[in-house]
């Protein structure tokens, strides 16, 4: 009798396991959550030196799962490493297209972390993109240019070699068309200031900013230099990027860590392992920024 009853409850988990599995192999399965079902997709657009996976790095983390567990459609920008403005935005381009034509949506948010910002700028306002957009955020870029970059390429002896070299890693880790030396050009604040009397953002697209920045308490010592260098001529920064140059659009502050200035330029994106502090948690930045757009009804 017991082996009976035992028998027929199997029977019937196993019915609802497979009844789960149909289920979930189709698209009828909802998210865990609607918290991040923004009207629009999410296109996530990586910055300088990284592609959106290179080798063991994964530049966005844990942020995308973070997304698409509650509710989010999200997608990758795909641009070059060390690629032109004109040039990745060009390829962005093609990437949100793509999304479009996949999701059969009109328009995309944009979230971009460090010069990811500019190029997606340049592809609204330059390549007839702006009606494919519905909002730009930009995390840490560098809108007025960086003193960083002007000091590097000051300090270039020979940018002929320096940039092949660099190009020759570009393409080994996937890069199409490398311009190294250009691209560290074009961060420069003195490209910047005409970049930006040259690409005037468009109507009709929602722009917002947020900065970061770190603090002589700050546990690494090669960030807490870099951003002390960049202090004595921008003041507060990431490490990489200020305050002042990051602000664009409708600036929505500093990301800050328990109320502390404690969040660099790689800690924006969860890259920890790069500076050794875990106190800013990434995915659930982002997660409020999508669920702060998908309020605006984006």
């Amino acid at each position: 009798m017991i082996m009976k009853k035992i028998y027929t409850w199997l029977n019937i988990l196993s019915f609802v396991i497979a009844l789960l599995i149909a289920g979930c192999s189709s698209f009828s399965c909802k998210p865990k959550s609607d918290y991040c079902a923004a009207k629009y997709p999410v296109v996530l657009v990586h910055g300088i030196g990284f592609r959106d996976r290179t080798f063991l790095i994964n530049y966005w983390g844990g942020v995308p799962p973070e997304l698409e567990k509650n509710g989010a459609q999200v997608f990758l920008g795909g641009q070059d490493a060390y690629g032109t403005i004109a040039n990745n935005a060009e390829e962005l381009k093609r990437q949100i297209l793509a999304v479009l034509d996949k999701t059969g949506c009109a328009k995309v948010n944009i979230i971009a972390h460090s010069r990811g910002g500019i190029e997606s700028r340049y592809m609204i306002s330059s390549l007839g993109m702006a009606d494919k957009v519905a909002s730009l955020t930009t995390i840490a870029t560098p809108h007025h240019g960086s003193v960083m970059s002007d000091l590097i390429m000051k300090q270039v002896s020979d940018a002929t070699a320096l940039g092949v070299v660099i190009d020759f890693y570009a393409k080994i880790i996937g890069d199409q068309n490398p311009e190294s030396f250009n691209a560290g050009e074009e961060l420069t604040r003195s490209y910047m200031k005409k970049f930006n009397e040259e690409v005037p953002d468009v109507p009709g697209v929602y722009y917002q900013s947020y900065a970061g920045a770190i603090d002589e308490t700050f546990p690494n010592i090669l960030w807490r230099k870099m951003s002390a260098t960049i202090y004595a001529y921008e003041g507060k920064n990431d490490g990489l990027v200020s305050v002042e140059s990051a602000k664009w659009g409708n600036f929505r502050g500093v990301m800050s860590c328990d109320g502390r200035a404690r969040v660099s330029h790689a800690d924006e994106i969860g890259m920890v392992l790069l500076t050794g502090s875990f106190c800013f948690d990434a995915p659930a930045f982002y997660r409020e920024c999508i669920h702060e757009l998908k309020g605006k009804g984006y």
